[in-house]
C-alpha cells in the first residue's frame, strides 16, 4: 500500500472523511504535535514535539502520594510538579535528561499546605516559582535555595539560607507568602539640621555625608545608634 503523504497547510483536523480521501491540507489524527499561530495573521505552523516518558527514581515518593499541580519550564527543558500525601508535601522538578532534584519538602505539613485541589495558577519568573491554590495566600520559594536547603534528603525540612549558608532553622510559611505583614506601629522620622564629623566618636577624619539616618528602638539612647550613608573626603 503506498504512504500517504500531505502537507498540513491548512492546519485542519478533519475526522469526518476516511484517511484515504483527507483533501490534501488537513489530517485526518496526530499525536504529539504543538500548533503554533500568530495574532496577526492566520498563519500558523504544525511542529513535533516530544512525548512522554516514565522517568525513573521516584523510589522516594511516598506510595499514596498525588500530583496537585505541574508547569513545564520550556526556556531551561524542565518539568516542575507538586505532590502531597499523607506524611509530607513536595515540589520535585525534572530535566530532559530524566534527572530528578528534590526542590522543596514540607515534612511538617503546615508550609506549602498542598490539600489535594488541583493548583492551576503557577509560574516561573527568573529563578522564582510562584503559585496560588486559591485557598491560601499566594506563595513564593526561590528555587536554588530551596533546593540547597532541601539537602537532608526525603525526610528532613527544607531550611533556610542565610547570606548562602544553610542554617538549622526550618522554613516556615511565613518566609514563602507573598503577602507580608504591615508595620505594627507608624514610622517616625525626626529632621536634623546639625552634621557630625568623623565616624561613630572617631574624629581622626573628616566625612562628608550623602544622608544620616538615625535609627533606635529608644528614643532617649538615639546617639548610639547610628546608620550613615557617607563618602569619605581626603
Amino acid at each position: 500500500m503506498p504512504e500517504i503523504k500531505h502537507q498540513f497547510t491548512g492546519g485542519k483536523m478533519n475526522k469526518d472523511l476516511d484517511e484515504r480521501i483527507v483533501p490534501n491540507g488537513e489530517y485526518r489524527d496526530a499525536l504529539n504535535i504543538q500548533v503554533s499561530t500568530s495574532e496577526g495573521s492566520e498563519v500558523g505552523t504544525v511542529q513535533n514535539i516530544l512525548g512522554n516518558a516514565l522517568l525513573t527514581g521516584q523510589t522516594f515518593i511516598p506510595i499514596d502520594a498525588t500530583c496537585v499541580g505541574s508547569i513545564a519550564d520550556e526556556k531551561n527543558d524542565r518539568v516542575y510538579w507538586f505532590i502531597t500525601s499523607s506524611t509530607k508535601d513536595m515540589i520535585l522538578r525534572a530535566d530532559a535528561a530524566g534527572g530528578i532534584e528534590l526542590v522543596f519538602i514540607d515534612v511538617n505539613k503546615n508550609v506549602l499546605k498542598f490539600n489535594g485541589e488541583i493548583i492551576t495558577g503557577i509560574n516561573i519568573i527568573d529563578d522564582l516559582l510562584f503559585w496560588t491554590d486559591n485557598i491560601n495566600e499566594p506563595r513564593k520559594i526561590n528555587i536554588q535555595r530551596s533546593i540547597l536547603g532541601s539537602f537532608n534528603g526525603n525526610a528532613v525540612q527544607t531550611k533556610l539560607l542565610l547570606n548562602g549558608i544553610v542554617t538549622v532553622d526550618d522554613v516556615e510559611e511565613r518566609h514563602i507568602t507573598v503577602i507580608r505583614k504591615s508595620p505594627t506601629r507608624p514610622l517616625v522620622m525626626e529632621m536634623k539640621t546639625r552634621r557630625i564629623y568623623g565616624r561613630l566618636n572617631d574624629d581622626s577624619y573628616p566625612v562628608s555625608y550623602t544622608g544620616v539616618f538615625e535609627v533606635s528602638d529608644d528614643p532617649s539612647n538615639i546617639a548610639d545608634d547610628i546608620l550613615e550613608i557617607e563618602s569619605v573626603v581626603s
